[in-house]
């Protein structure tokens, strides 16, 4: 029977259970395969012979289900990257039978002292439009702190290990210069523009 794979999780579901997400078993390990054995370690090899910032990231895998209503099993990877004990930057890189999705997220965690000029010149500009960063707060074991978020994803309809490895590396080379950009001097007005020539590069990684 086709879908045999379907009756016999059916049956696996516990008594009280409400709430039940079916995933192809043999479609579930070949992309988790795919993903911790091709491209995980492409990526990863990239990474730690290409950049010497002065900050060593710890670079997570982690495979979980998508499960927001979709037509295609969705698994996905994501790569975080730390100044400890702060997340700066995630790669999550999504993949089904036949197509991939990278997200980016950008941190960009703000001293209280950051000029307010700084923060609004980049909310207010234009190329951001569709997508805009966002201003935010995270409670941290010294106090609140603000942040900005910056965040994209794209993808394509076919799934090639050298087309995904390279936008995935393009992508965390944008992460990587924006938090090298901040730490190379507090955010103020007067570096903005150069701040803002490494954001955009979160928007067009691909």
């Amino acid at each position: 029977m086709k879908n045999e794979w379907a009756i016999k999780e059916i049956k696996n579901i516990e008594e009280y259970s409400d709430y039940l997400v079916l995933e192809n078993p043999d479609s579930k390990n070949e992309i988790d395969n795919y993903l911790k054995n091709d491209i995980f370690p492409s990526v990863a090899k990239y990474v730690k012979k290409n950049h010497t910032y002065p900050f060593e990231p710890e670079v997570k895998k982690d495979i979980h289900c998508i499960t927001e209503a979709a037509p295609f099993l969705q698994r996905s990877m994501c790569i975080s990257f730390w100044t400890p004990p702060i997340i700066f930057y995630q790669c999550k890189i999504c993949c089904g039978n036949n197509f991939y999705f990278i997200n980016n997220k950008s941190f960009v965690f703000l001293e209280p002292s950051t000029e307010p000029s700084f923060i609004f010149r980049i909310l207010g500009d234009d190329k951001f439009i569709g997508m805009p960063p966002s201003l935010e707060n995270s409670q941290m074991e010294h106090g609140k702190m603000l942040y900005l978020n910056f965040e994209s994803g794209y993808g394509k309809g076919f799934r090639d290990k050298n087309t995904i490895v390279d936008e995935a590396v393009k992508a965390i080379n944008a992460g990587i210069e924006i938090e090298t950009t901040v730490c190379e001097g507090l955010p103020n007005i007067g570096v903005v523009e150069e701040f803002l020539a490494a954001a955009y590069k979160i928007y067009s990684a691909e």
